[in-house]
């Protein structure tokens, strides 16, 4: 058996413990427990929270997870964990997040199977560098420039128009299973890293519509399987290749120097 990890205690010499897993007791609160005010990871989920007022209690924490509760509003309270890094809150009741505080230290954030409608309360994360907002009811995505962020995660929304601000990190955006129909035009210094996109599952008709796509310098993974511009013949892999010839990975398939000589072909019989 391991040994429990320990971290320096702020009230002396000795020891405290690092981590306390509190999940499925079916509580709604903290006890007053001092040791808890020395902790800096804290595990509650899949229980009965219904405030962040047991945030008092634990002032130092570096990483929380409260997903699976009854939280649906008061979420300014988490500004006071000034060291915070990891936040935890899918499958809870937020329908806003009014008041969402400005946490430097904050790298991951987890939203997911809430009920929101915008994102757009959230402020300008500066070191943020993972943000879940997948399963909520989202249709237009209103965020503030991320400029640390590096994985975005959308899908399971409802979002018709994909447009997002510049987001200079950004490596892997997944958006399906959405209603996507048009792309915004996205221009070389928009999303500059971004190499993995999903579109899977949306309703994208013809390859003028990926066209939007085409100045992303480092796009090379794209899936868009499941819309409506995918045909029994896969003729659109050559229509997708024309429209955006710098992509390597197509619906999970190398993109091989044949397949681009024919997509070529293609397009010079249709001129």
């Amino acid at each position: 058996m391991s040994e429990e990890k320990k971290t320096p205690s702020i009230f002396g010499t000795q020891m405290a413990r690092f981590k306390i897993d509190l999940s499925n007791r079916e509580i709604s609160d903290l006890s007053d427990d001092r040791s808890l005010g020395e902790i800096r990871s804290l595990v509650i989920s899949n229980n009965q929270f219904r405030s962040f007022d047991f945030v008092d209690k634990t002032p130092y924490l570096i990483e929380l997870d409260a997903s699976k509760n009854h939280l649906s509003e008061g979420i300014a309270k988490i500004g006071q964990m000034l060291y915070l890094s990891k936040l935890y809150l899918s499958s809870n009741l937020f329908e806003r997040i009014t008041g969402f505080p400005l946490i430097n230290s904050l790298t991951v954030l987890d939203l997911s199977n809430n009920h929101l409608t915008s994102a757009s309360e959230l402020p300008s994360l500066p070191n943020l560098v993972q943000l879940k907002l997948s399963h909520n009811n989202i249709a237009e995505l209103q965020i503030d420039s991320l400029t640390s962020l590096q994985v975005l995660d959308i899908s399971f929304n409802v979002i018709k128009y994909l447009s997002l601000p510049k987001l200079p990190s950004l490596r892997q955006l997944d958006a399906n299973n959405n209603a996507i129909k048009e792309i915004q035009e996205f221009q070389e210094d928009d999303l500059p890293c971004m190499w993995s996109l999903d579109l899977r599952s949306n309703s994208i008709e013809t390859s003028n519509t990926l066209s939007a796509l085409s100045k992303l310098p480092m796009l090379f993974d794209l899936k868009i399987n499941s819309n409506p511009i995918v045909d029994p013949e896969n003729l659109y892999i050559q229509d997708a290749i024309v429209v955006l010839p710098n992509i390597s990975k197509l619906d999970g398939e190398i993109v091989t120097a044949k397949m681009k000589v024919k997509a070529q072909l293609k397009e010079s019989k249709d001129e």
